[in-house]
């Protein structure tokens, strides 16, 4: 599926030292903050001190409480900050909280180029509370002082061995288990992806966590969904999937990308450009992925 990208907002050549911007946009469940304006503090430029300006990005619920959270809704977007020639492009971020998305620093008061453009992919509505125990969520995993409440049933469908013990304790009649395994933090951020929402939800700030996991836990179910996230990304670079999927074994990213190319140069130049930019050389490279694209490291000439 393809999701396009709208502009809420562009302003070009403009000055911030007197007048400041600042614009709130309302989108679904949150208020979106834009602001720039001159920067308290100098900027030190080589032999003079030069006066510039900060932008800022941040949202907050719209029915924002005392304690600086809304009333449970949370959003999956992807947006795009431009401010003159530097772009942040962030893809399947989770809104949750009144929360600073975005501060970039130019190199003077003048503004060439302002803009923010956002998609909403998902809007996830409250998520369950699993510290509370239902008819739908009733086995018990306990870590350190905190506990959970799942439906082993729905996790066993995820495979892995994790999964399929808790099932089976379940199943044995047993009511809770505790789990070494994971820290709090991992155990928390894996059963709010898989148990918290309708469906399972994979976002730019859990990806890493789950992959971890689901790779030691061998929870294909989860792999097969973190998979699609790369498969899909715009943001990760070709070689970078490459990695990724000589890593982790996913075959259905490494052909996506292998098919993006049109030639044997088209995978030179995504190689190179991939090595520039992380200051490698071609002795870094996965050999598995230089197999995949079908490179002898000792036939490149640089």
């Amino acid at each position: 599926m393809t999701y396009r990208m709208n502009s809420l907002f562009k302003r070009l050549s403009f000055n911030v030292e007197t007048s400041p911007v600042s614009v709130r946009i309302p989108q679904s469940a949150f208020q979106i903050i834009l602001s720039a304006k001159k920067c308290e503090c100098q900027k030190e430029d080589e032999e003079n001190k030069k006066e510039h300006a900060k932008v800022e990005l941040a949202i907050e619920p719209a029915n924002l409480s005392g304690d600086e959270k809304g009333d449970g809704y949370e959003l999956i977007v992807d947006y795009k900050l431009v401010v003159d020639s530097e772009t942040k492009l962030i893809e399947r971020d989770r809104w949750k909280d009144k929360e600073v998305l975005q501060e970039i620093e130019t190199n003077s008061c003048t503004i060439d180029w302002l803009e923010f453009s956002l998609c909403v992919r998902e809007m996830l509505g409250i998520p369950g509370d699993l510290s509370v125990s239902n008819g739908f969520r009733n086995f018990a995993i306990l870590n350190s002082d905190r506990t959970w409440y799942v439906n082993t049933n729905q996790l066993n469908t995820f495979g892995g061995r994790l999964f399929k013990e808790w099932y089976e304790r379940d199943s044995q009649g047993e009511s809770n288990c505790v789990v070494q395994s994971l820290t709090v933090n991992e155990l928390n951020q894996l059963l709010t992806a898989c148990c918290a929402y309708s469906t399972p939800v994979v976002h730019s700030r859990n990806f890493d966590v789950l992959l971890e996991i689901a790779d030691k836990e061998k929870i294909t179910g989860l792999l097969r969904l973190l998979e699609s996230f790369l498969v899909e990304s715009r943001v990760v670079h070709p070689i970078r999937k490459l990695e990724y999927s000589a890593e982790y074994r996913m075959t259905r990213l490494a052909t996506s990308v292998l098919r993006s190319f049109p030639n044997r140069l088209a995978r030179l130049d995504s190689l190179f450009s991939y090595l520039s930019e992380n200051g490698e050389n071609i002795t870094d490279v996965h050999l598995d992925v230089l197999e995949m694209l079908e490179i002898q490291p000792e036939s490149i000439i640089i």
